[in-house]
């Protein structure tokens, strides 16, 4: 079986397990996650972080924005990039309105209200996904976003969030795709 047939088989099993846990579920999981994040010694030491503004069903990162901000952290978030530029742009954020519906209905930085931040001043990537393995190979949406912008984010620690409803044996890799430092589940 080929690799993009396999990854698409993965990806359609996981999400439906993600989809499974139901919205409650997921509420108080992310924020056992959260918690997860916020003693973790990579995040406690980052002063620039960017985090993945949450969508559907994905692990809800608005309380660790919160809590970023609290702790005097420079938080930026991705855009993604039009017809012929970068395909992420890392924007600062210094408040929830400082976001709008962008591409695939995800919210994104309002570029006229937010500065850009070079993807190598960041310290910490907090990066979403659909499957991980416990090798800390990653399984997204297939379009290449986050690999493209961690390959260009030297030195930064790269931490993934994810239930463990979404942690497989093992992912078929590519040469593109780019390992996490860690994956932080709620147990």
């Amino acid at each position: 079986m080929s690799t993009s047939i396999l990854k698409s088989k993965l990806r359609k099993e996981v999400l439906r397990r993600r989809q499974e846990l139901g919205e409650n579920a997921r509420a108080e999981l992310s924020a056992r996650i959260v918690q997860r994040v916020e003693q973790d010694p990579d995040w406690k030491a980052a002063k620039i972080v960017c985090v993945y503004v949450w969508f559907k069903d994905e692990v809800q990162t608005d309380a660790l924005i919160q809590s970023a901000w609290q702790d005097g952290k420079t938080v930026c978030v991705p855009r993604c990039g039009k017809d012929g530029e970068d395909k992420i742009v890392l924007h600062e954020i210094r408040s929830f309105d400082d976001l709008a519906p962008g591409a695939y209905g995800i919210r994104e930085p309002i570029p006229e209200r937010t500065r850009v931040v070079a993807i190598a001043d960041v310290d910490a990537f907090i990066v979403p996904g659909v499957a991980f393995d416990r090798e800390g190979n990653r399984l997204g949406w297939g379009g290449g976003f986050y690999d493209w912008t961690l390959s260009r984010a030297k030195g930064a620690k790269k931490i993934a969030l994810a239930f463990s409803c979404q942690i497989v044996d093992a992912l078929p890799t590519e040469p593109q795709d780019i390992k996490m430092d860690k994956v932080v589940c709620e147990e």
